[in-house]
């Protein structure tokens, strides 16, 4: 079969590209590996720039994801330092056609609701239960093998959003680098206590999983998905067992083990990687391009990819449609993607990169988040990180502790929003 696109992957990368290229009358075929509805471990959060993402997709997508049941509205964040100090960030920036800024809901009902999107579209052929055993590309072709199939699907551009472990990045990178890696763990509980109003997202920086952090997110049908994540290097160089770690925790951290005495966990935990957006290596080649995981695109200090995965499925759709017109799916006209990746993102998943480096020193977080609750202005500032690039670069610069330091009235972040 000879198509002008193959996207394999139908996770929120590949399914958000097709979408955007079915609005532009461009055909693909959509090929995954498993039957939809499928489990994807992951945190299950989708953040204001999810929302936004939803949001550019258009047509009934906002009110029909409006009716989606299986979702929990969350008001933001909440940040729980070393020492225990606790901060609420909320997010603020308000969606056209959506009733909160942000949610939780199981990647079980997200990426089907999003699937089911595809499944509308008639330019889309979608192609489940079809496990990609390799790709191979040349200056005439792209060609995709699928298993138990004897001859490949064919195609101009082949798209890989198929996770950390795509076939598609095996055309760049053939190892993991553990230098931009974290391993994961999730766990599903039910009857988790104590969720504060507004249902926050709660990650946990205890100094035993820094640079990395527990999570507990609360997630509809009273249950809550529970999770811990550290990097790759981190859990080699000190030996640790995550599945060890993850049950220490619950079972004996003060604040946790309370609200899990009358919990039952719903499975074993399950591990899965995260490729971190902190490298900024090559995503396309010639004749594809990588999305999402298979692109490292998951922000080096909070974790969060689906946002990520869906902006570069919308940029890739852009991108094809300039390559179709022109014809080129060489590797020197698709440099054109990763420059709009990185142009995009890049300067966020640097700065959340220089974050994730600063929880090697947990005194430092612990004196932001204590400084953060006791001053409203400060408070605010912080705030504005979750949505603002500009002001999240001030919290890496050296100016930015001096003013905190030196002039510690409420003056002092208001100086520092300015410049931002």
């Amino acid at each position: 079969m000879k198509a002008n696109i193959i996207i394999i992957g139908g996770g929120p990368a590949g399914t958000t590209c097709a979408l955007h290229l079915a609005k532009q009358k461009i055909p693909c075929i959509l090929i995954d590996k498993a039957k939809f509805p499928r489990d994807k471990i992951c945190g299950d959060a989708l953040s204001g720039n999810t929302v936004f993402e939803l949001e550019k997709l258009g047509g009934d997508v906002p009110s029909l994801f409006g009716k989606l049941k299986e979702k929990l509205p969350t008001a933001g964040i909440k940040f729980i330092s070393p020492d225990g100090g606790s901060l609420f960030l909320k997010m603020k920036k308000m969606r056209e056609g959506f009733s909160h800024a942000g949610y939780i809901s199981e990647r079980f009902f997200f990426d089907q609701f999003l699937m089911e999107m595809v499944k509308k579209e008639s330019l889309i052929t979608v192609i489940e239960d079809q496990q990609v055993q390799k790709v191979e590309v040349n200056n005439e072709t792209a060609s995709v093998y699928i298993k138990g199939h004897p001859q490949p699907y064919e195609a101009d551009l082949v798209i890989g959003a198929d996770g950390a472990h795509s076939a598609v990045r095996k055309l760049l990178y053939h190892e993991i680098d553990r230098n931009h890696y974290s391993g994961g763990l999730r766990q599903y509980w039910k009857n988790v206590e104590k969720f504060d109003e507004g249902n926050p997202i709660e990650l946990h920086f205890f100094k035993k999983t820094l640079p990395g952090y527990f999570w507990v997110f609360p997630v509809d049908g009273n249950k809550a998905n529970v999770g811990i994540g550290i990097s790759t290097n981190t859990i080699a160089q000190k030996k640790i067992n995550l599945k060890e770690m993850l049950n220490e925790i619950i079972k004996n951290e003060p604040g946790i083990q309370q609200r899990f005495k009358n919990a039952e966990p719903l499975e074993e935990p399950k591990g899965f990687g995260l490729p971190l957006g902190s490298g900024k290596g090559k995503i396309s080649g010639n004749r594809f391009l990588l999305l999402g995981d298979a692109a490292s695109l998951i922000d080096p200090f909070t974790g969060e990819g689906i946002g990520n995965a869906m902006v570069s499925g919308r940029v890739a759709a852009e991108h094809i449609v300039n390559c179709i017109h022109q014809n080129r799916f060489d590797e020197e006209f698709n440099t054109n993607y990763d420059k709009a990746i990185y142009k995009k993102i890049g300067g966020e998943l640097e700065i959340s990169f220089r974050l994730q480096k600063m929880l090697n020193k947990p005194w430092l977080f612990n004196w932001i988040v204590r400084k953060a609750i006791r001053n409203p202005h400060l408070h605010t500032f912080i705030e504005d990180m979750l949505e603002n690039t500009e002001a999240r670069k001030q919290i890496t610069k050296v100016s930015f502790y001096y003013k905190l330091i030196f002039n510690p009235k409420k003056g002092e972040t208001r100086s520092l929003k300015h410049e931002a």
